[in-house]
């Protein structure tokens, strides 16, 4: 091998190099040693409520599920116990209900590769009577005395009053309008919703949606908002031996046309019996983009269609995004320039992990999760995924633990039951987000931030500290009298007065969230 002998001139210049970059990393280190000492002593919050963005609907989560075993249990104290602690003005105060309208797996049992029966479900349609598709046009077809059980505990949660949204969404279509003749597909990813029946599942969804409004709602409140949601996570496998739930796969195309129908029949059924139905679309898995079936691959096929123009707003789910500001900020990003017109609901979300997390940490995950999907993408609403579990697996709100005979029953809730609360109970239908800044822009603090305003002028400002110390905090832009809430691993909605004047400087305990309503 040849010897590489260097001049001292270039010797010179490696040397002159090398020095500079120790200067550089020591000037570097030095300042982002000095950027932390600064931030981690103090972080300025700046609010200002002249830049503006989405105005909020509410907050929910779905009945699916545990609700049918609870509706069976005979001492109505204890349902009317959690239906208080997640719709009542002591409770939650959630906004949004979400009913699961079953496909009828529950008939087809002994076909369904998983034997969950909590996860399966009835149909209002009565099987037997089916001849052909045109049989789920007919409204006489229909048993609506089945899921007695969740009907009536929906009858109690819209009787407190402070719901004023219900989405009445399907898993899958119910099991005779399928390829496989199932609620899940025979195989991974098939199209399972025949496309000769798109016309019967339109028929189906809006004949038993308007039982529910006409016979539920409407006595109870006829201002409610209905909206229809005929499909949950398209972008799944739904199918083959994986499966563990109702569920149903369409390709972006597929869908694209089924909603077309829908959407149509929607707008029929709305003009011929004085309705208000929304059509929902379309429950995306997540809104991760760069996958082979994201987001982007099914508003590009919806976007064919004449109907696509009148949509407004889409839901989507939070998996996948979690906590993580570059995807929500990929997704935003998107939105803006794509579709600048459409706004972005999040319909579910859960931490997809075996257990029961109490911790504070974890609340703090969702309190993250749910500030950032409301900053970053400007979601109208979010909404938990179960709002009562009875399982040892980390998705329920409100957890209910019974025998089998129903007659022995705890109730308990985690940390997250009261950081939603933070959100569910302090932000109102029509509170407008407003524009913050941190100035600890790279996050190292741990400490962030987002704040809504009333009508009345009151506003609303969270302060969630992540990190295991206490924060100061200089808060600008707000003035007055109100509240401060705190809930950490000692507190739980503790609510103090508070006066305060555009400048103070705040203490947040460490690993704590403090949500302030200043008039």
């Amino acid at each position: 091998m040849k010897k590489i002998v260097l001049s001292n001139n270039v010797k010179k210049m490696i040397k002159i190099v090398a020095i500079a970059l120790c200067v550089i990393a020591v000037v570097i280190g030095a300042s982002l040693g000095t950027y932390y000492g600064v931030v981690a002593n103090e972080v300025t919050i700046t609010v200002d409520d002249t830049i503006t963005y989405q105005q909020i609907k509410g907050f929910g989560a779905s009945s699916a599920w545990t609700f049918q075993t609870l509706g069976k249990v005979e001492d109505e104290t204890i349902k009317d116990e959690i239906i208080e602690m997640l719709y009542g003005d002591t409770g939650m105060q959630l906004s949004i209900f979400r009913y699961n309208v079953g496909a009828g797996s529950i008939e087809v049992k002994d076909k369904n590769v998983y034997d969950d029966e909590e996860r399966m479900s009835e149909s209002f349609f009565i099987s037997e009577n089916y001849v052909d598709n045109s049989s789920f046009n007919d409204v006489s077809n229909y048993d609506f005395t089945r899921d007695k059980e969740v009907i009536d505990l929906m009858k109690k949660s819209l009787a407190l009053g402070n719901i004023n949204k219900v989405v009445l969404f399907a898993n899958s279509p119910h099991y005779l309008m399928t390829e496989s003749q199932m609620a899940t597909g025979e195989v991974e990813y098939q199209n399972n919703l025949r496309v000769d029946a798109f016309e019967a599942f339109s028929n189906y969804m809006l004949i038993i949606s308007n039982y529910i409004y006409e016979n539920i709602i409407k006595p109870i409140n006829p201002n409610i908002e209905v909206y229809i949601s005929p499909v949950n996570e398209p972008q799944w496998r739904w199918g083959g031996q994986n499966a563990s739930q109702e569920g149903c796969h369409y390709d972006p195309e597929h869908l694209a046309a089924f909603y077309d129908v829908f959407y149509a029949k929607t707008k029929e059924f709305n003009k011929n019996n004085n309705t208000n139905f929304v059509m929902d679309i379309f429950e995306s898995g997540n809104y991760k983009l760069y996958h082979k079936r994201d987001v982007k691959k099914y508003l590009a096929a919806f976007s064919k269609y004449e109907w696509f123009d009148e949509i407004d707003e889409i839901s989507v789910h939070s998996y996948g995004g979690e906590d993580y500001i570059d995807t929500k900020t990929k997704f935003a990003n998107f939105m803006n320039k794509n579709y600048p017109d459409i706004s972005v609901s999040v319909s579910e979300f859960c931490e997809m992990e075996w257990g029961r997390f109490d911790t504070m940490r974890s609340g703090l995950f969702l309190a993250r999760v749910i500030a950032r999907d409301l900053r970053i993408i400007n979601a109208t609403e979010w909404s938990w995924w179960l709002a009562v579990s009875s399982g040892d697996y980390n998705d329920g709100l409100v957890y209910w633990d019974h025998d089998e005979s129903l007659t022995q029953n705890e109730i308990s809730v985690l940390k997250r039951y009261y950081t939603m609360s933070h959100f569910s109970k302090y932000l109102q239908e029509g509170d407008v987000h407003i524009d913050t800044k941190n100035s600890d822009t790279l996050m190292w603090a741990d400490v962030e931030t987002c704040a809504f305003k009333r009508e009345d002028g009151t506003k609303i400002i969270y302060l969630i500290n992540s990190s295991t110390s206490s924060r100061k905090v200089v808060l600008n832009g707000i003035s007055g009298s109100g509240s401060k809430i705190v809930t950490s691993e000692n507190e739980t909605l503790k609510e103090y007065e508070i006066e305060l004047k555009s400048g103070d400087v705040l203490e947040l305990g460490a690993e704590s969230i403090v949500t302030l309503v200043v008039k």
